[in-house]
């Protein structure tokens, strides 16, 4: 009898030998990851540069982030009760990579990150969890990432171990590698249903129930064409349409009414920042229009003074003597500075009172100057067609303003 146990035991370890297990289609990948130097594991550039140069399959790539990720960051008990959601994930990025240690948003950050850095989309999601059949009364954090073309989830935090007896336990499992959604749902809901990537969404009761509610083939939903268009939006539109969301799946309990209500402080925020930058525009249009409205001064004063020096000239009858072209350009400069200040002005748009007096006091002004301006132009031809001993004749005094002192 132990003679043909013997016999039968060496059978089964031959015939084990001749057909060995087949190995994990991730082994590479899982290797790689054990063997990423410290000198790039500080920066996520480098530690996806790492990746990108020897894993050439995107679903290798992401492999090799999730077991990095997950067997490279240990859970932060300490901080698991208190830890808040951050609106700061780059510096949740690097303070995980340095200190080594984590809540699930420090997991996600990272895993999302090198995922950005090795050209997969993904992004964090944010949720609560089934565990054990409990529904968990603490937020959680998860990713969801588009590899060949098909959503699927990632835990990295579930992934790295468990937490036993106030103690983090470090082991390693792909369990929650590339989930389908389907599957994810069971123990992972979002607060927004948008991020659950299924056709069929739950609500908040279905979750808590384990299953969906009655659903028809009119109900479809289309989220990845749904994800596109909210992706489109601003960051103030998103945050609405999320809590429109959140609201509608319903709000039953702790989580999902704290997170509902950190959206409406953002939308009170957006708003308020909205009516700030509202006020700093019209304070920038404001002075801009003041700044409009003196180089119009400016320039109308430049033309004043440059005509006074022309109509000081005047009273020396031209002399002593200049180029006709100087004479002219004399007083066409003082035209061109007119122009100037009355297109200037007429663009100004006043609403302040003393700015608009300002305003009705310059505009006459500059038609008055323009009205002496041209007076000399038509003056500086008939001078230059007369007769050099006959021009001594065409002139009268005039004061520095070019008013008449003698008719």
């Amino acid at each position: 009898m132990k003679s043909s146990l013997l016999v039968l035991l060496l059978f089964f370890l031959i015939l084990r030998a001749a057909h060995p297990q087949p190995k994990s289609e991730f082994a590479k990948a899982d290797q790689m990851a054990a063997s990423v130097p410290d000198s790039v594991a500080q920066d996520p550039g480098s530690l996806s540069s790492f990746f990108n140069a020897r894993l050439p399959r995107q679903r290798d790539r992401v492999r090799a982030i999730y077991a990095w990720t997950a067997t490279h960051i240990a859970y932060d008990v300490a901080n698991m009760y208190t830890a808040n959601a951050s609106d700061n994930p780059a510096a949740v990025v690097l303070k995980t990579l340095s200190d080594r240690k984590a809540v699930c948003q420090g997991y996600a950050e990272v895993f999302r990150e090198l995922c950005a850095n090795c050209g997969i989309q993904s992004y964090v999601i944010h949720g609560y969890t089934r565990q054990n059949s409990v529904i968990a009364g603490l937020p959680h954090a998860w990713v969801v990432a588009v590899v060949d073309s098909l959503w699927y989830f990632f835990d990295p935090t579930w992934g790295s171990g468990y937490v036993e007896n106030g103690r983090f336990v470090k082991r390693f499992t792909a369990e929650y590698f590339m989930v389908a959604p389907v599957r994810q749902i069971r123990s992972h809901m979002p607060y927004d249903p948008l991020w659950q990537c299924l056709f069929h969404f739950y609500t908040a009761a279905d979750f808590y129930n384990g299953k969906p509610g009655s659903k028809t083939d009119t109900d479809r939903f289309m989220f990845a064409d749904s994800i596109a268009a909210y992706l489109a939006l601003t960051k103030e539109e998103q945050n609405a349409a999320t809590l429109r969301r959140v609201e509608k799946n319903g709000i039953i309990n702790n989580p999902l009414s704290e997170y509902a209500r950190y959206l409406r402080q953002n939308s009170q925020v957006y708003a308020t920042n909205r009516e700030i930058d509202l006020r700093n525009r019209e304070m920038e249009r404001q002075r801009q229009v003041v700044y409009q409205f003196n180089v119009a001064v400016n320039h109308y004063n430049a033309s004043v003074r440059l005509f006074g020096l022309y109509i000081d000239y005047y009273n020396h009858q031209f002399k002593p003597m200049k180029p006709e072209v100087v004479i002219r350009q004399m007083v066409d400069t003082c035209d061109r500075e007119l122009k100037t200040a009355a297109n200037l002005l007429a663009g100004v748009v006043m609403e302040d009172e003393l700015l608009k007096r300002n305003m009705s006091d310059l505009a006459p002004n500059i038609l008055d100057m323009q009205q002496k301006v041209r007076e000399q132009q038509l003056f500086l031809r008939l001078y230059f067609d007369t007769a050099k001993p006959l021009r001594s004749d065409l002139f009268r005094k005039y004061s520095l303003f070019g008013v008449p002192l003698n008719r």
